[in-house]
C-alpha cells in the first residue's frame, strides 16, 4: 500500500504524463490518498490510473483538518489541480475496487465516481463513506463549526445518486455501498 498524505497546504502534486509515470508505478497495486482537501476537484487522481496500469484498489479520503493547518489564513486559500485526459476513450484493466471517504452529493465526487467506473472495465465494488469529523478540529476550532454534509441519507437519495454514477456505463454496474 502507498499512501499520499496532504496534511498542510504546502503539498503539491502536479499530473504528470502518464507515459513519463508508468515506468515508476507499473508496480502499484493499492494506492490510498488520504486527508485531500475538500474544496479540491478530485478529478485529478485519475493520472494515477492512467499511469498505474496495475491498481487494484483506490481509496481516497477527502478530510479537512483544521488542526492541521499552519494558519487559518491557509485554509482561505483555493487548492485545485487541474488535470485533463490523455486518452478520452481511457481503459483501466485491473481497478476492482473504489473506496471514498467524505463523499458529498455534489458533481465533484458523482462525476468523479462515474468516469472511475466508466474508466475501469472491471470495477467490482464502489464503497461511499460519509466525510470523518475530527474531535479535535471541533474542540480547537468550534467557532468554525463543520461545514454540512451532503451525503445521502435516505433509500430514495442513495437510489438517485447510484442511477447518477452508472447512467454513463455500457458494462454491468459495480456492487456500489453507502456506507455511513
Amino acid at each position: 500500500m502507498h499512501n499520499l498524505l496532504f496534511y498542510l497546504s504546502q503539498v503539491w502534486i502536479q499530473p504528470e504524463c502518464p507515459k513519463v509515470l508508468a515506468p515508476l508505478f507499473t508496480q502499484l497495486r493499492s494506492v490510498s490518498l488520504d486527508n485531500l482537501p475538500e474544496e479540491c476537484d478530485i478529478s485529478w487522481t485519475m493520472f494515477l490510473l492512467e499511469a498505474a496500469p496495475s491498481i487494484e484498489d483506490l481509496c481516497i479520503t477527502v478530510w479537512d483538518h483544521k488542526c492541521r493547518k499552519e494558519s487559518q489564513k491557509s485554509r482561505s486559500r483555493k487548492m485545485d489541480v487541474h488535470w485533463e485526459p490523455s486518452d478520452p476513450d481511457f481503459k483501466h484493466k485491473n481497478l476492482a475496487r473504489l473506496t471514498i471517504y467524505g463523499l458529498q452529493s455534489d458533481d465533484n465526487f458523482i462525476g468523479y465516481v462515474r468516469r472511475v467506473i466508466h474508466a475501469a472495465a472491471n470495477i467490482r465494488e464502489v464503497s461511499l463513506h460519509d466525510r470523518k469529523v475530527c474531535r479535535l478540529c471541533c474542540e480547537k476550532f468550534p467557532h468554525l463549526g463543520v461545514r454540512p454534509s451532503s451525503y445521502p441519507r435516505t433509500s430514495e437519495e442513495v437510489d438517485l445518486l447510484t442511477k447518477n454514477m452508472t447512467a454513463a456505463t455500457a458494462t454491468t454496474s459495480p456492487d456500489i455501498h453507502f456506507c455511513s
